[in-house]
């Protein structure tokens, strides 16, 4: 497989993802070498009987995976809770947003590959075959910078919740919610 820059510090052992938006495929480098003829690109080569699936004509990208790393924490110099991450290999995590007080993620499967959600919102323990999950549910719940209520409020987190919790202080909290739609999805937790 021959790659065009950019392309940084990829070695044999890397787990790549080849995609041309229509499919992807994942695979693990055996070698990973200069090019013979251009310097503008290396030669990727996969393990023996490793297939693609499928051809990937010009124009596909490529890219290394990555582990991330997403957590809920309170800093140190005692400022309100915040969203990190941090970056495999990164010594130090980023903060995303302060002011995140608790993060969900919920799952909607697709039981009979008919391209829709048969089961929604499902936490991670209901979730029976992950080769089926469709779209990923990401739940914030955010706290104002100032305490701006008379006295504690109640909110509901997840939003789907039976029943509702009442603030520890006089903070307005707000769920958001994003969804996210898987495109290949064929990864496992």
């Amino acid at each position: 497989l021959d790659v065009r820059k950019p392309f940084s510090g990829w070695q044999a052992g890397d787990v790549l993802l080849l995609s041309d938006c229509r499919a992807a495929a994942v695979f693990q480098a055996s070698a990973v070498a200069a090019h013979a003829t251009d310097a503008t690109r290396i030669t990727v080569t996969r393990a023996a009987g490793a297939g693609l699936g499928q051809a990937f004509g010009k124009g596909a990208v490529v890219g290394r995976l990555m582990h991330t790393w997403y957590w809920i924490a309170q800093p140190a110099d005692g400022n309100p809770r915040g969203l990190y991450r941090r970056l495999a290999g990164a010594s130090s995590a980023m903060l995303l947003g302060d002011l995140v007080q608790q993060m969900q993620l919920r799952y909607d499967v697709d039981s009979n590959a008919d391209g829709l959600a048969d089961s929604t919102d499902l936490e991670a323990t209901a979730v029976t075959d992950w080769t089926r999950v469709i779209r990923v549910r990401i739940k914030l719940l955010m706290r104002s910078r100032e305490a701006l209520l008379s006295q504690a409020a109640a909110y509901r987190f997840p939003s789907t919740a039976a029943s509702t919790t009442t603030a520890p202080d006089r903070h307005l909290y707000q769920v958001v919610e994003q969804a996210v739609r898987l495109r290949n999805p064929v990864f496992g937790p």
